[in-house]
């Protein structure tokens, strides 16, 4: 029998053998500083999209802001906003001239200074807007905790 020629197919397939368990490793070791890593706090971005939705909302003339007060359905379904998600985790203020049309919990705590590196106050995004000859104050904060690992 020759086996001229078989060595390089040895060295070849050990080093495809060598490249599996190195992507591997490199794969567990990846996902091992991701889980036990830093924590990624996403509350100023929620809050920013958050307040982003209900501004388009109003701006585009899906919501008519004098129907708001007293109808809360209204104002969640002509916005597109889950109900459930936003009482749980998210504190919500629109003005209109100063005088407040929707309040979703307590938006006071947004106004606090030092709020935004303190983990237990929502992260706020406020926007200031006119539409028509109103002027319109959007106020969203996240108060959704990050995961923690201890």
């Amino acid at each position: 029998m020759d086996k001229k020629g078989e060595m390089g197919n040895q060295v070849f397939g050990g080093f495809g053998y060598l490249m599996l368990l190195l992507i591997l490793g490199v794969g567990i070791v990846g996902d091992v500083a991701i889980f036990y890593g830093k924590d990624i706090d996403f509350r100023g971005v929620e809050a920013k999209q958050m307040s982003w939705k209900i501004e388009n909302c109003i701006l585009q003339g899906k919501v008519e802001l004098d129907k708001i007060p007293g109808n809360e359905d209204y104002f969640y379904e002509k916005c597109g906003i889950n109900r459930a998600t936003a009482e749980k985790y998210f504190v919500i203020g629109v003005k209109k001239d100063g005088q407040d049309i929707f309040k979703l919990k307590d938006t006071v705590s947004c106004s606090f200074e030092g709020t935004s590196n303190n983990l237990y106050f929502p992260a706020c995004s406020k926007e200031r807007f006119e539409e028509g000859s109103h002027e319109i104050e959007v106020i969203a904060g996240s108060i959704q905790q990050i995961r923690r690992v201890s």
